[in-house]
């Protein structure tokens, strides 16, 4: 079928202030077209919509890409990147295989092509798909999920201070602590207080990093 040009993008209109784009009106239609029509679809659907708006968005100028979205699709520009960043992590790291993500739930997949997921987590996912292992979305999304929370534990455990500081007595924070530990812990306080002294507050809130 062929894709005509949409009336709604002269070639030689400006609508409103809206820049027009003469030497690519009608293949920008085309893409239109073909991005309302897999609206809502399946994995392969979504792909191709991230393959037409990273293709639009190349051949629009600057400053005309989100007005393009919205004026067309009502479409947020996070919901542009999640279609954009899936559909370039097929085509970079999968070669284009789209069959290999084809069971995944859409969030699913944008989770393990998000740019901030942890590379290395996102390597083994890769290569564990790449040898055909039948690895489900929803474990992929978690491996990521876990990853991050492991890094951000590490990074706030980063910026603690753990330098051992002598025990003031009266301090209010100090008494409240030993008050907590002592009504929670009751008799096995005492073993606490010896696994304390023996390895000290470092080790185990090193311990409680991992």
């Amino acid at each position: 079928m062929t894709n005509l040009p949409d009336p709604h993008l002269p070639a030689d209109q400006t609508d409103e202030g809206q820049q027009s784009y003469p030497d690519h009106t009608e293949v920008i239609a085309a893409a239109t077209a073909r991005i309302k029509a897999r609206m809502a679809g399946t994995i392969r659907d979504l792909i191709e919509i991230g393959r037409d708006l990273i293709r639009v968005k190349s051949l629009l100028s600057h400053g005309e890409f989100m007005p393009w979205l919205e004026r067309e699709f009502n479409m947020a520009g996070r919901t542009a990147r999640n279609y954009m960043v899936a559909a370039d992590f097929v085509d970079q790291r999968l070669a284009g295989k789209v069959e290999t993500v084809s069971h995944f739930a859409p969030a699913d997949l944008y989770a393990i092509a998000a740019p901030r997921a942890p590379e290395e987590v996102v390597d083994g996912i890769v290569a564990a798909m790449n040898r055909g292992a039948k690895l489900t979305g929803t474990e992929a999304a978690k491996r990521v999920k876990d990853a991050k929370r492991r890094l951000a534990e590490e990074k706030a455990f980063a910026k603690l201070d753990l330098t051992p500081t002598p025990f003031v007595v009266g301090d209010a924070a100090a008494d409240r602590l030993a008050g907590l530990l002592r009504e929670r812990l009751g008799e096995d306080l005492a073993e606490l207080v010896g696994l304390l002294s023996a390895v000290g507050a470092r080790e185990v809130a090193n311990r409680l990093a991992n």
